[in-house]
């Protein structure tokens, strides 16, 4: 089986709602039989802020289509939630009770069947908010991030 991987950039919003700070996001895809696929999104998210989210809800559309009838739905996998660190900040890390940064990565899974087979789906995750330690967006803690995944099911 192939799988496929995402064109992933970053979208911009702004909430006036914090959430969690998030560093980044992946989204890959793996075709599974028919209009049928599985969908994995992995978050990597900094140790300070709110818990991650329960289940993450991809919105599916077409630009020819419109919304597919439902979206997508990711529930995490068993054992997610894992701690990682950057080199040298393991023993004073925030996720162990220190005060350097620290990441925990979670990962998502779920399968969607398309309704109909096209050349334009689109699959958006978006989510608010940015870490605190970024220091190229004026207000990181405001400001959120998305991914733009896009399936041809029909060629």
């Amino acid at each position: 089986m192939k799988k496929l991987y995402s064109t992933i950039f970053f979208l911009f919003f702004v909430f006036t709602i914090k959430a969690s700070h998030i560093s980044y996001e992946d989204l890959t895809y793996k075709w599974i039989s028919g209009l049928t696929y599985e969908f994995t999104l992995t978050l990597y998210r900094d140790c300070g802020g709110a818990a991650a989210p329960a289940n993450i809800t991809i919105e599916v559309c077409s630009l020819s289509a419109g919304p597919d009838t439902s979206n997508a739905v990711l529930t995490p996998v068993s054992g997610t939630g894992i701690s990682v660190f950057p080199i040298c900040s393991f023993p004073s890390s925030i996720c162990v009770g220190g005060s350097d940064i620290g990441f925990i990565k979670y990962v998502y899974k779920g399968t969607h069947a398309f309704s109909s087979a096209k050349s334009d789906w689109m699959l958006i995750h978006n989510y608010c908010c940015r870490e605190p330690f970024i220091t190229n967006i004026s207000a990181p803690l405001s400001t959120g991030s998305g991914i733009l995944c896009m399936i041809d099911n029909l060629n």
